[in-house]
């Protein structure tokens, strides 16, 4: 992938969000929403690397945007990561508590978020 991992994987993403939408899979949609969140948030920048000063504009210069982060491979691959030990670790802890149902669902999101990680490599 390019610099821009995080925006390929974005269009990936929502092409597939659509197709599971399509095909009325809740469970592959929603995981596909979360980590298109996921992405999002991490893009977003920080409140203190934000502009200090506040200068008047005229309409349409860009006055309240600001451009978003660029993530790379690597911070991509650790969103996906972390998405993945988030879901095995409950999965783990649902199964604890004797519900194995509930671990199962969490294990096979995050099989559906490991998918994508593999296919960044």
């Amino acid at each position: 992938m390019t610099g821009r991992a995080a925006d390929n994987l974005k269009t990936r993403l929502r092409s597939d969000l659509r197709a599971a939408m399509l095909a009325r899979d809740t469970k592959q949609a929603a995981v596909l929403r979360v980590l298109l969140a996921a992405i999002d948030n991490a893009e977003a920048v920080a409140i203190e690397e934000r502009p200090q000063s506040l200068q008047r504009l005229d309409f349409a210069e860009g006055a309240a945007e600001v451009s978003r982060r660029v993530l790379g491979e690597d911070e991509v691959a650790a969103i996906l990561t972390e998405e993945i030990s988030a879901r095995r670790l409950a999965a783990d802890q649902m199964a604890a508590l004797g519900r194995a149902d509930r671990a199962g669902e969490l294990n096979a999101e995050a099989d559906v978020v490991a998918r994508y990680l593999q296919d960044q490599s």
